[in-house]
């Protein structure tokens, strides 16, 4: 699984894309789809069985190139106050190399708008 917790690592994605490759010119198109498809079926069902997911979204649309789907995977997130994420931001901020990170009213501002903030434009 990738760093998320979700989904393959970026290995296996590799290896994935490099051995899909060798396939385009050695096996027909339905060899191919056939092995898209075993590829998806692994990943999915290492998250469905990732004990750490607890919800899945599926939803599948037919399209003029063939029947398309997606599939969501989440999982519970730690319900926190304004206070408690300002200090897990700032800590994240400061393990990161900026010690100087604090939360400022004008952040806050920020998080309480419907839109999102658009910084003006400076010409110089």
């Amino acid at each position: 699984m990738n760093r998320s917790g979700f989904g393959p690592t970026a290995d296996v994605l590799r290896d994935h894309r490099e051995f899909g490759a060798g396939l385009s010119g050695a096996l027909s198109t339905e060899a191919r789809r056939q092995w898209v498809q075993e590829q998806i079926l692994t990943i999915s069902l290492n998250n469905i069985l990732n004990p750490d997911v607890t919800a899945i979204g599926i939803a599948a649309v037919r399209g003029s190139g063939g029947l398309f789907a997606v599939q969501d995977f989440s999982r519970p997130v730690v319900d926190l106050s304004l206070e408690q994420q300002e200090d897990k931001v700032i800590s994240l901020l400061k393990s990161s190399g900026l010690p100087g990170a604090i939360a400022t009213e004008d952040a806050r501002t920020t998080c309480k708008l419907d839109e999102p903030y658009k910084m003006p434009l400076r010409c110089t």
